[in-house]
């Protein structure tokens, strides 16, 4: 969580996150996510990088990678 709020401070236009939601019990992740949807209603954009798609399905639109390559 700490990171997360570092990486906010400056409020960048975009944020990347690689799996923020890694290593938190449910209620971190649900305090994460709403720290997410909280930059996007502020006109953020916010990309993450995810292994658990469950973790993310607030999600306006996804990539899905397999194999290093998009489902065509």
């Amino acid at each position: 969580m700490l990171t997360i709020a570092a990486a906010l401070a400056p409020e960048p236009p975009i944020l990347v996150l690689d799996e923020p939601m890694s290593g938190l019990d449910s209620e971190g992740r649900k305090l994460v996510r709403e720290a997410i949807k909280q930059q996007q209603r502020q006109g953020r954009t916010v990309i993450i990088v995810e292994h658990d798609i469950v973790n993310v399905d607030f999600a306006d639109k996804w990539l899905v990678l397999k194999d290093g390559e998009t489902g065509k």
